[in-house]
């Protein structure tokens, strides 16, 4: 087991880790985070955005929804309506050295800070960072927030970063005994300097990922949009900030594939809207759900979702790794 493995293993097990004890003991019902193999059965939870124009559709019913899963239509065995309801949020900051050049690392802090003060009762967070090739625990889950606060303000730079080895694990990761509402929030600077996944790996690590993911690029200035695999600009783009861009594009792809967004961010102003639109995009979710079968092959399966009654814009996890719905018939699997 890797380094990373074994650290999301300890998470898993609610145990603090670099004698830091948590900020607030987890409760009985808390949640924790787990990883590893498909069990022979588990649920499965499809959250989707619905918008219209610039704002989300409220109002919804589990009657203008409709699942395919590989091809095949599927009456879902629940369904959240979009309304104002509690999280659960894993937070993934980066930590590496060059979260330090410039106002990264307060930004990083302005966004996290503005998201706790957007907290509601019965919401749940654990904070991890990674930095040189390890996943460590902040914050174990826990619904007490109060002292979440000081674990951000102490976040400080100092090692290398393998940020796609860290998402590459994204995907190993599910919560036990939390809510319909989950997700994970990376917040990197982009760079990444240590990784031993591949990019292309890590892409196609995340597209199985079970829950959405949000990504904060951070970046030290306005990034300039450019085509792929064209050079630093003449106006004396570094290869850090070049290099960031380039794996801006996979963090993008991870978000777009999971059901989450992804931001860049430069400017305070910029930390406080996503922050703002994640917080309010993740109570207002419609969230649907069904149970998988003990039979047929674990594989990677796609979704396809459909809003009747208007002209919607939706974004919803591509699929997920696993056996088949249940009900469905392991020989034509």
């Amino acid at each position: 087991m890797g380094t990373v493995a074994a650290t999301l293993l300890a998470l898993a097990l609610a145990v603090p880790v670099g004698g830091q004890g948590p900020v607030g003991e987890p409760s009985e019902r808390s949640p924790v985070i787990q990883m590893g193999e498909e069990v022979s059965v588990q649920y499965v939870l499809v959250p989707v955005r619905v918008r219209s124009g610039d704002h989300l559709v409220p109002g919804l019913s589990a009657e203008h929804f409709r699942l395919w899963v590989d091809g095949r239509l599927l009456e879902p065995e629940s369904f959240e309506q979009g309304a104002r309801s509690a999280v659960d949020l894993v937070i993934l900051q980066d930590l590496s050295g060059s979260m330090d050049v410039g106002a990264k690392m307060g930004l990083a802090r302005r966004a996290l800070r503005c998201l706790l003060e957007r907290a509601q009762p019965g919401d749940r967070w654990a904070l991890a960072t990674f930095s040189t090739g390890a996943v460590e625990i902040a914050q174990p889950f826990t619904a007490d927030l109060g002292g979440l606060g000081d674990r951000i303000d102490a976040f400080a730079g100092w090692g290398t970063t393998a940020l796609r080895d860290a998402v590459a694990w994204l995907p190993d990761l599910r919560i036990a005994g939390g809510g319909p509402r989950q997700a994970a929030v990376v917040v990197t600077d982009g760079v990444d300097n240590a990784s031993t996944v591949a990019p292309a790996e890590a892409l196609r690590r995340v597209r199985s990922a079970r829950l959405p993911v949000y990504t904060l690029a951070l970046h030290h200035r306005e990034p300039t949009p450019r085509s792929a695999g064209a050079p630093p600009s003449a106006a004396g783009e570094t290869n850090a900030e070049s290099e960031a861009l380039r794996y801006s594009d996979v963090l993008r792809a991870m978000a777009e594939q999971t059901g989450g967004r992804s931001y860049d961010v430069v400017t305070p102003e910029q930390a406080d809207r996503a922050c703002a639109e994640i917080d309010h995009e993740l109570r207002y979710q419609y969230v649907l759900g069904f149970s998988t079968s003990g039979a047929g092959s674990s594989r990677y399966r796609a979704f396809r979702v459909e809003v009747t009654g208007g002209s919607y814009q939706l974004s919803y996890r591509q699929g997920y790794e696993g056996r088949p719905p249940l009900g469905s018939d392991p020989v034509d699997d």
